[in-house]
C-alpha cells in the first residue's frame, strides 16, 4: 500500500493561518503602543525599576544574613554599577563593577537590569554603594520620570 501524499494545499492553509496570527499580534501590539500615552509606559517601567532595586536590596540583605558579611567588593562611599550576567566576576572587577553572581540560585534568579537595556549589555543602569553607617544604597539611574531612585537598606 502507498503512503498517502500530502497536498500542498494544507501546507499553504497553516502558512496562511500562521501569518494571520502574526499579522493579528502585530496589529495588537501596535494598537497598545498608539492608544497608551507615552507617559503610561515610563511609568510602568519606572515602577519595574523600583521593583527591581527592592528586590536587589532584599537579595542582600538576606545574604548578609546568611554569611555574616556583605558581599565582596561592595564598594563603601560611592556607587559602582551592578554587572550583568554576561560578564565573568574577572571581567566584572576590571570594568569596576560590582559582581553579584554569588547571589544567583538561592537569592535571585537573575541579575535585574534597566528594563530600556540590551541583554547584551555588560552593565545593568542599577547601581549599589555601602555608606558609612553600613546601609546600602541601590541606586537607578536609568528613570524617565525622575532624575534618579534611590533606595536604602
Amino acid at each position: 500500500m502507498p503512503a498517502p501524499k500530502h497536498s500542498s494545499g494544507s501546507f499553504r492553509s497553516v502558512l496562511w493561518i500562521a501569518g494571520g496570527i502574526g499579522a493579528a499580534i502585530l496589529c495588537l501590539s501596535l494598537a497598545l503602543s498608539l492608544f497608551l500615552p507615552p507617559g503610561v509606559l515610563r511609568a510602568r517601567r519606572d515602577a519595574r525599576r523600583q521593583e527591581d532595586l527592592l528586590l536587589l536590596l532584599r537579595a542582600l540583605s538576606l545574604y548578609s544574613a546568611d554569611k555574616g558579611a556583605f558581599i565582596e567588593g561592595l564598594p563603601e562611599g560611592w556607587s559602582r554599577e551592578i554587572c550583568n550576567v554576561t560578564l565573568s566576576p574577572q571581567e566584572c572587577a576590571a570594568e569596576g563593577g560590582v559582581d553579584l553572581s554569588p547571589l544567583l540560585g538561592t537569592y535571585l534568579t537573575t541579575i535585574p537590569r534597566d528594563p530600556l537595556l540590551p541583554s547584551t549589555s555588560t552593565g545593568t543602569l542599577y547601581a549599589l554603594r555601602r555608606n558609612a553607617n553600613g546601609s546600602v544604597t541601590a541606586t537607578a539611574w536609568g528613570m524617565e520620570e525622575s532624575r534618579s531612585l534611590e533606595f536604602t537598606w
